[in-house]
């Protein structure tokens, strides 16, 4: 699953990130919590995704597409993360629906 283009606005304690798709760059309508696995506290909130499908979060949240330039280290040092990218261990949760996927 691929998209056309991905933003990121980085707040004081997540990233929102919205994914476009086609070529109308249409954005996705589902929004999703991404949380990473934090030694500390058990899972921290990193990310807000407006996305057409769970497929392209999980692209989305790799460092390359949501970071490319090394944006994300002030938020993850700010948060206490060891991780940009998403990684195994980590969840995603459909805000609609609540459903939480591993």
């Amino acid at each position: 699953m691929s998209f056309a283009a991905i933003s990121a606005e980085f707040k004081k304690d997540h990233v929102e990130i919205s994914i476009y798709s086609g070529a109308s760059f249409e954005v996705g309508t589902i929004s999703y919590e991404v949380w990473y696995s934090n030694p500390e506290e058990g899972y921290t909130k990193v990310a807000l995704v407006k996305a057409a499908n769970i497929d392209q979060v999980y692209i989305a949240v790799q460092h390359e597409n949501w970071a490319p330039k090394g944006e994300a280290v002030n938020l993850i040092q700010r948060i206490r993360l060891d991780h940009v990218s998403m990684q195994i261990g980590d969840l995603v949760r459909d805000v609609e629906k609540d459903c939480w996927y591993v």
